[in-house]
């Protein structure tokens, strides 16, 4: 199932799975107070047609933002939800049961929801810090597939040889689900932080 994890994320259900790392909820929302910084950003996806594992390509497909009001989640960068994080990472992968948040865990978090045409979204009131900064949306997957066409056939003083296949390719659009992921630093209260948030799928 791909990217489970963020089913966990705006299901909020709750569980008494033991923690490896343990949840403070009162030191969380203190994290969280007495802010006059910002985070304003863009939320999108850009469809990665040709990658090469391992290799980085530079990705010239268009932006596709994320739709007028969709949610951004921003959660604390605190030890807690990086093992979180993490663990929910694995488990997708692995196509394993996600990790639920703890009792409590879903007040530390704020949401908000893109307000514009091109994914644009703010939260203000917060204090400096890091962050991650999440969210889902549908967009449009390029994909492709070879077919046969004929065989060219090969002959040498009248003597058939051998025949190749005859290939073309065709692409055609799904609709797939992007999983924007980004991790942000406020340095000073006050500041006001632009974040792109894109689909971890995307390169550059």
């Amino acid at each position: 199932m791909k990217k489970i994890a963020i089913l966990v994320l705006f299901g909020f259900y709750f569980s008494g799975i033991s923690q490896e790392v343990a949840f403070n909820k009162e030191e969380t929302l203190k994290l969280m107070s007495n802010g006059k910084s910002t985070i304003e950003g863009v939320v999108f996806a850009k469809d990665n047609t040709a990658p090469i594992k391992g290799i980085a390509i530079i990705n010239i497909n268009k932006k596709q933002f994320a739709p007028q009001g969709t949610e951004v989640v921003l959660i604390p960068y605190t030890a807690y939800f990086q093992y979180w994080l993490d663990y929910n990472k694995k488990a997708a992968k692995r196509n394993e049961d996600p990790l639920p948040l703890p009792e409590g865990a879903a007040e530390c978090l704020l949401k908000t929801a893109v307000k514009g045409q091109k994914g644009e979204f703010e939260f203000t009131g917060l204090p400096a810090g890091e962050y991650f900064l999440i969210s889902e949306f549908n967009f449009i997957r390029t994909k492709s597939t070879t077919r046969v066409e004929g065989y060219t056939h090969t002959y040498l003083g009248g003597m058939y040889i051998g025949s190749a296949p005859i290939e073309r390719i065709y692409h055609y659009n799904v609709n797939d689900m992007a999983f924007a992921i980004k991790k942000v630093e406020i340095k000073t209260n006050g500041d006001v932080v632009k974040a792109k948030v894109r689909d971890t799928d995307s390169l550059f």
